[in-house]
């Protein structure tokens, strides 16, 4: 796996559907038992590039109990692509809700260019 591989891959499972009661990790989890080419991919992948401010995050999610049939640096590199899966679906979602925004040529940064200066 590459890095656009990588990134593919959380985008991906960051639009899956979630069961109600169920996170992002759940799924990835279930990915990982059903043995997920992709998803395992995904966690050698993440591994390689696990550093000491990866760590200390990661470490901070061990109470939630997922990923516990892995050792440390996998557990860590699980969580990360949980992470960081959210994350693109948080910046997903949030592209999504603007698009959906009425346009309406009031808009104040739309208006003129020098109304662009004031809200700047």
């Amino acid at each position: 796996m590459n890095i656009e591989e990588y990134y593919l891959f959380l985008e991906w499972i960051s639009t899956q559907k979630i069961k109600i009661g169920e996170s992002l990790f759940h799924n990835f989890e279930n990915l990982l038992h059903e043995g997920n080419a992709a998803a395992i991919e995904a966690i050698n992948f993440r591994v390689q590039f696990i550093g000491k401010h990866e760590e200390n995050i990661a470490t901070s999610y061990f109470i939630m109990g997922h990923f516990t049939n892995y050792d440390k640096q996998k557990r860590i590199a699980c969580i990360c692509v949980g992470l960081e899966a959210e994350y693109i679906k948080g910046i997903m979602m949030s592209a999504s809700l603007f698009c959906q925004l009425p346009f309406f040529v009031s808009f104040p940064y739309i208006k003129t260019p020098e109304n662009l200066i004031l809200y700047a």
